[in-house]
Order: C-alpha cells, then structure tokens, then sequence
C-alpha cells in the first residue's frame, strides 16, 4: 500500500531471507543508518534549491566539538567537564558538606568506638605492671625496639615468658 510518498510504504528486510529487519522502522531508519538526526543530516547531507545558508544546529555544534576534542561523538569535552566537576562536588564541596567529609566523620566515630572498646577489654582482661629501670637501661630498650618496630610492651612481655620457660 502506498502512502503519501512517491516511492510508496518503509519495508527493511534481509536480503538473504526476506525477513523484515527488526526495530528498522521508516520513523528511525535514517538515523539508525547514518547516526544522525534528520535536522543533521539535512544540514549536512545537502542544500535543497532556494534554502539559503544553512543556520546554526545546537546538535550538531555539539558533535563537531565532541569529535574534534575528544576523538568520540558521543562525549564532549564539556560534558566530561561538568561530570567530573559534579563527581568532585559531590565528594568534596568543602570542609562541611560532600561525601569525603561525612566518610571521614564517620571514620572518627568508628576508631573511637575501636578505642573505647580496646580500653573497655584492657581493664577487664588486663593488669598494669610498672618497672623500674635506669635511663640508660630505657634508652637501650627504646632504640631496640625502635630497630625491631616492637612495641617495649611487646619487648617485655616477650623477655617475660622467654625467661620463664628457659627456668622451668
């Protein structure tokens, strides 16, 4: 059935087995097959007789600056901008508000929740033993430990049970 145009009614179909193409429809073939907007594609494609200069197309500014900055239609530099600059103010805007800030709130809360439990474990399960050594006995001890990245709570515990076991 012909409809209002001269060469009658939009069919796609494969060559091979004359099955219709789908989502091919007369409404979407030109820019499924070309990429581009009809708007675009009649500015570029041609100049019908008695239309005069072309004038300017938002789309199609768009896709020349996107190709020439960056290589792609799809994405311009601009939109790379603004979405880079949105993820940023999303993470960080200022010392306030952002999604760095109130991860690094939360953080705090955490580590003292960890050091009052820490503490809240230590009175339950430990003793404090305090020693007397002389200064020169400490600095040794200091730069040992320093060397070994032990703690000195480590160090004489350590020394403790070593000394223990060898009298037992």
């Amino acid at each position: 059935p012909k409809g209002a145009t001269a060469w009658g009614a939009f069919s796609a179909v494969w060559t091979a087995t004359k099955e219709p193409v789908p989502g091919l429809t007369a409404e979407n073939c030109g820019e499924t097959l070309t990429g581009v907007t009809r708007e675009v594609f009649e500015r570029t494609a041609f100049f019908p007789q008695g239309s005069g200069a072309p004038s300017p197309s938002a789309e199609l500014e768009k896709r020349i600056a996107a190709l020439w900055t960056t290589g792609e239609e799809e994405v311009s530099y601009s939109q790379v901008e603004r979405r880079l600059l949105d993820w940023r103010n999303r993470r960080k805007v200022n010392v306030r508000v952002g999604r760095i800030p109130e991860l690094e709130g939360e953080l705090a809360q955490a580590e003292e929740a960890k050091k009052k439990a820490n503490k809240k474990w230590q009175d339950a399960n430990c003793k404090r033993v305090q020693l007397v050594i002389s200064n020169e006995e400490a600095e040794i001890i200091e730069k040992y430990c320093s060397e070994k990245k032990i703690s000195k709570n480590g160090f004489f515990r350590k020394a403790a049970k070593e000394k223990i076991e060898r009298e037992k």
